[in-house]
């Protein structure tokens, strides 16, 4: 694969900086079925235009840390991974892969439920209005 942007050229060069497998053999683990984590957090990085090396860099930005918990919940649900890998992989402990998980499952799920109660809302209305013009 040849990077073809700053971003993906930044990306391929930070790969190349994370520890050789052998120190950390755990994370070689590819006995799972899917895609691995680099995958995965490439992939968001992409889509919310932020580079790995912003997803594991110390910052809590907002801009950061919510593609970064996305990138961890997919990770735990796609990839199988543990808790300690998933934060091992984000320069982080295990417990912020913990709370991260959690807290985008929260705002998925508050996301969820407005669009029901919006769905809802707009059926009310079209209903009132059907009966308005009958």
């Amino acid at each position: 694969m040849t990077p073809s942007t700053s971003h993906e050229r930044e990306d391929m060069a930070e790969m190349r900086r994370i520890p050789p497998l052998s120190l950390y053999p755990w994370l070689a683990l590819k006995a799972r079925p899917g895609p691995t984590m680099a995958e995965i957090a490439l992939e968001v990085a992409e889509r919310c235009q932020i580079t790995v090396a912003d997803m594991r860099s110390p910052t809590r930005a907002r801009r950061v840390s919510w593609p970064r918990q996305e990138a961890m919940a997919r990770i735990r649900d796609l990839g199988g991974r543990s808790y300690p890998q998933i934060g091992a992989f984000f320069n982080r402990d295990h417990t912020t892969a913990m709370h991260s998980v959690k807290r985008h499952r929260e705002r998925m799920e508050a996301a969820e439920a407005e669009a029901r109660e919006d769905a809802r809302w707009a059926d009310s209305l079209a209903r009132d209005e059907r009966r308005g013009a009958a």
